[in-house]
């Protein structure tokens, strides 16, 4: 229910890159890097709050009886319950608190959420919610240079080696469950590259250090399939990514101007774009999912934000039994009727130089009987166990990154190579004839 740490990843890496002297680069990595840290680390909350999470994020699809619940909300009525959460990183844990009037971020790692359940009218519902969490201090046209940097790295005759000597200790902390197993790269004629990455989660690897998380990679997300176009508006294809037996496999093409189009002449990256998803898993003898879920992508630039707005309006195609197909087809289409399902994320730079990342959504739902049968959650399989030893990994990888980032910012890196690392000086973005101009057009 909360922001986990995933985007947050990648911001604490793309920090290496910033503009500045080294010290004001360390200061903003350790500010980023520490709300990470608290996102990872060890979470508290009282049992009741926690019992209420649990069972929202298993309610997804039949809200009813998370409704009917009369403890734990911060706010009560007859059509509308709200849950309004504040975090905040302890000495030793990271406590997530129900407030009413939540706090808003001052340190980074300060988090604020509030979610909401409304009914609409009888088996019908409206999911909705924001959250917000403070990074730290950085600016955002860091971000063009990390990405232009990874499309460098990528299209280039070496690929990635030299990032990953960067890293040496993050990529042996997440090579302990991930491998990269192929980089093709091929020359066009009219001098872009299209680019071919494989890559792949080995569970066996880490089932003796994190069993329980072993076995829910195996149990629910190896037989997950899933294939993701992004198209423009006149669907030319731009990317492409497809997932199976947890290996990963993305399609792009890449010039001097960043990511173009998979095929036609190269171009900038439009603002608007679409996104088509079929995703399947299995179910006891059947495999059920849907194909074609289009959403319209609009990706903007401000001078003091970056919006990402995710709508979807069109029903896909399911996959479903047969015998079963009758009695969810109306739930199953309600979704996409009026406004839609959105999601947006946003990156803004505040008055006193703090960089919050903001999300919003909203969702409605529509129970029927046989869902309320069999329950409609929002997916999450994982056990107490699983999950700590999920958080206890990622903050391995954290913790493995910091230490790089680090290295990288005092100079260690540049001018004092570890043990057989062989990597040249680290690129310098101390002046405005060294800033790139990135694929969405910063």
């Amino acid at each position: 229910m909360y922001l986990r740490g995933g985007a947050a990843l990648f911001f604490s890496l793309f920090l290496a890159a910033c503009q500045g002297d080294r010290a004001q680069n360390r200061a903003a990595a350790d500010q980023v890097l520490a709300a990470v840290e608290a996102w990872l680390g060890p979470i508290e909350m009282e049992r009741e709050l926690e019992d209420l999470v649990d069972e929202l994020e298993r309610s997804g699809l039949t809200p009813s009886r998370v409704f009917e619940k009369t403890l734990g909300w911060t706010d009560s009525s007859p059509t509308k319950k709200t849950l309004s959460l504040e975090g905040r990183a302890g000495d030793e844990v990271y406590r997530i608190l129900a407030a009413p009037t939540p706090r808003p971020p001052t340190r980074p790692g300060d988090y604020r959420g509030t979610f909401r359940i409304e009914k609409l009218a009888e088996h019908e519902y409206r999911w909705s919610g924001e959250d917000d969490v403070l990074l730290g201090e950085f600016p955002l046209s860091v971000l063009a240079v990390v990405i232009e940097s990874v499309l460098e790295e990528l299209s280039s005759s070496q690929g990635p080696s030299e990032l990953l000597r960067l890293l040496p200790e993050t990529k042996n902390a997440w090579g302990r469950l991930g491998t990269l197993d192929g980089l093709e790269r091929r020359q066009l004629d009219d001098g872009t590259t299209a680019v071919t990455l494989r890559v792949s989660l080995h569970p066996d690897r880490i089932e003796e250090a994190f069993p329980d998380y072993a076995r829910y990679l195996d149990k629910a997300v190896r037989p997950i399939e899933m294939e993701l176009d992004v198209l423009d508006e006149e669907d030319t294809p731009w990317c492409r990514v497809e997932l199976e037996d947890l290996g990963i496999e993305a399609h792009l093409r890449i010039s001097h101007q960043g990511l173009v189009p998979l095929h036609g002449p190269p171009r900038q990256l439009p603002e608007r774009l679409v996104t088509v998803t079929s995703l399947s898993t299995k179910a006891g003898w059947f495999r059920v999912g849907f194909r074609n879920l289009r959403s319209r992508l609009r990706f903007q630039r401000r001078p003091d934000e970056i919006e990402i707005a995710f709508l979807y309006l069109d029903e896909p195609e399911w996959r479903i039994p047969f015998l079963v197909e009758p009695f969810l087809t109306s739930a199953l289409r309600y979704p996409f009727e009026g406004d839609g399902v959105e999601i947006t994320t946003r990156f803004h730079r505040r008055a006193d130089g703090g960089t919050l990342m903001a999300s919003e959504f909203r969702m409605a739902v529509k129970e029927t009987w046989l869902l309320r049968r069999v329950g409609g959650g929002f997916g999450r399989e994982y056990d107490d166990s699983a999950e700590k030893q999920r958080r206890q990994f990622a903050a391995e990888v954290i913790g493995a990154l910091k230490r790089d980032i680090r290295a990288v910012l005092s100079g260690e890196s540049a001018s004092a190579p570890r043990e057989g690392d062989d990597r040249r000086d680290v690129p310098s973005f101390d002046g405005r004839e060294n800033m790139v101009r990135s694929p969405f057009g910063f």
